[in-house]
């Protein structure tokens, strides 16, 4: 398409407009305007268009800390994936112009102590017809600018490890009618994300594993492992079909930082990568000044691997991958 003051002058279809990625990341933890948001421009001649939104994954909580080599010491658990909402829009009805941006997957959270670190949130992805002029750390655009919104709240961190159990977190909750009041006139479908994978017990255990295909096409992160009984493995991902499993980091003879914890992967990539997966835990020691592994990073919409327990220090767990939202249109 040529444009001159805003006119499409030729009219010739652009076929790459037909069907287009956003990775542009979003802005909501701060007060004021939201920040990140693109245009996308309504070709001519359609019918139909699709919005897709992956929200981002939530980081793993950190590993506890303790110095005595004995004391139950949790591991991170996983943070929470992503959801999913596909909505499909007779293009008569939309206007010329919709805003898009992808949610920002969370930070893992630093090793913790008693009181725990927990990973950062992961945002959801939305389409706007128009920008928002509110923001805040649960941030919610209105309702009725609302065409595409990729879940109810935001997927939630895991939560440190310490003295107390390193909670997974949970992923992001199904978006309602009420959130996306436009869509009444639409054909859409929503999924929630996926909850982590839980810290391994203060006593000494494995974190927590996740399944690949519990809910849909991604998961959250892997737990971390706990401390006190020894040298464990942080939870895996238990992978299916062309997903392969991924072994949780495990500290060999307490000091050797291998196997690391896997970061997520992914199958079928694409456009866009799908058939993802989180990252996994991080493994735990019980042998002095020696620290937990690190969770592994989540792929794209997934949650981060809760980091392991150690002794000098606990692991930091795994970031939470970015979301994304496609724009098809025919």
């Amino acid at each position: 398409m040529t444009f001159i003051g805003g006119v499409d002058v030729l009219h010739l279809p652009d076929l790459a407009e037909r069907e287009q990625v956003f990775t542009n990341l979003i802005d909501t933890t701060a007060t004021g305007n939201v920040t990140g948001l693109v245009t996308w421009r309504k070709p001519r001649g359609i019918r139909v268009v699709q919005f897709t939104c992956v929200g981002g994954g939530a980081g793993g909580g950190g590993g506890g800390i303790n110095a005595g080599a004995s004391t139950a010491r949790t591991g991170g658990g996983g943070g929470g994936s992503g959801g999913v909402v596909r909505a499909l829009y007779p293009a008569a009805l939309l206007p010329g112009v919709v805003y898009v941006g992808a949610g920002k997957g969370g930070a893992g959270g630093p090793a913790g102590g008693a009181s725990g670190s927990p990973g950062i949130a992961g945002s959801r992805s939305m389409v706007l017809i128009a920008p928002s002029t509110l923001a805040g750390a649960s941030f919610t655009p209105s309702a009725v600018d609302t065409l595409c919104l990729s879940g109810a709240a935001n997927a939630v961190g895991g939560v440190g490890g310490g003295s107390g159990l390193g909670t997974a977190g949970g992923g992001s909750t199904i978006v309602t009618q009420q959130l996306m009041a436009l869509s009444s006139v639409a054909v859409w479908t929503a999924v929630q994300g996926n909850a982590g994978g839980a810290g391994g017990a203060g006593t000494g255990a494995a974190g927590g594993s996740v399944n690949f295909g519990a809910v849909h096409h991604l998961t959250g992160g892997a737990g971390g492992a706990g401390g006190a009984g020894g040298i464990n493995q942080g939870g895996s991902v238990a992978g299916q079909g062309l997903l392969p499993t991924l072994a949780g980091g495990s500290l060999s003879g307490g000091t050797t930082n291998l196997p690391a914890a896997s970061d997520g992967i992914y199958q079928l990539a694409g456009m866009v990568p799908w058939m993802a997966c989180g990252g996994t835990g991080g493994g735990s020691t019980n042998t002095a000044a020696t620290a937990g592994q690190n969770g592994g990073n989540g792929a794209p919409g997934c949650g981060g691997g809760g980091g392991g327990a150690g002794v000098s220090f606990g692991g930091v767990g795994g970031a939470g991958g970015n979301g994304y939202v496609i724009i098809t249109c025919w």
